[in-house]
């Protein structure tokens, strides 16, 4: 297997084109400033994990557990879009409570095919972890909806 390296200066060079976005939006008075920023440290923490995830695929000895866990990895990556597409209940006229517990539910079945798809066990600890994860989830929804209130707030 061939192995890429990434040198410095590409790095420098891709992190300048960040840097002329962020010039544009101050010159111009944008104010994405912030938002550009969010989205280079969310994109480099996504691409990090998915190096490791990838790396420790690839490094299986076993082609029958690589081809394994493979599809459990584009399993759960399906379900969290899939999740993700979810989270636009919150954007429609359904009152908070409905689209909070149909978004509960929802999640919830996705979580479970995942868990029988991958051949996962379903027990009172994974259901837990589900709980917290949901839970933190929810969090950020609240948090970010409740940003975008105060922003066209303000704006008015």
């Amino acid at each position: 297997m061939k192995n890429v390296t990434v040198s410095n200066l590409s790095l420098v060079l891709a992190f300048a084109l960040v840097l002329v976005s962020i010039a544009i939006s101050a010159k111009e008075n944008l104010g994405l400033t912030k938002d550009i920023l969010i989205s280079v440290i969310r994109a480099i923490v996504q691409l990090v994990i998915i190096g490791f995830v990838l790396k420790f695929i690839f490094h299986i000895d076993t082609l029958w557990l690589t081809a394994v866990s493979i599809n459990s990895v584009f399993i759960v990556f399906i379900c969290s879009d899939l999740i993700g597409e979810l989270s636009f209940l919150f954007k429609t006229d359904l009152s908070y409570l409905l689209a909070f517990i149909f978004h509960l539910i929802g999640t919830l079945a996705l979580f479970s095919i995942m868990m029988f798809l991958n051949n996962w066990l379903i027990n009172w600890q994974t259901l837990f972890i589900f709980i917290l994860a949901y839970a933190m989830i929810w969090l950020v929804i609240r948090l970010t909806q409740g940003r975008d209130i105060r922003r066209i707030n303000q704006e008015a």
